[in-house]
């Protein structure tokens, strides 16, 4: 195969838009990770706050908290007892 200028040109062309392509696109991911690591924590707390509401009742929830206040341990096992109880526990 022979190798004009008019293809080598074509093919420099080529490259250099593929590099600027690479780049462009590496610009925007640049941008994207910032806003994943401020929104990120603020989704996964949605997240789990709305997991937390369909396993527990108002009621269990408040409880919950109010024991986990005084004692981390009583929070924590009335949750247990509660997953038991409700047959979440496997």
């Amino acid at each position: 195969m022979k190798i004009t200028k008019r293809k080598l040109r074509k093919l420099i062309l080529k490259e250099m838009d593929m590099m600027t392509m690479g780049q462009v696109a590496g610009g925007v991911i640049m941008s994207i990770v910032p806003l994943f690591l401020v929104f990120g924590p603020i989704v996964l707390h949605g997240l789990m706050d709305g997991y937390m509401r369909g396993l527990f009742s108002e009621n269990e929830l408040r409880k919950m908290h109010e024991l986990s206040k005084q004692d981390p341990g009583m929070g924590k096992q009335y949750m247990e007892s509660i997953l038991a109880e409700k047959g979440y526990d496997s």
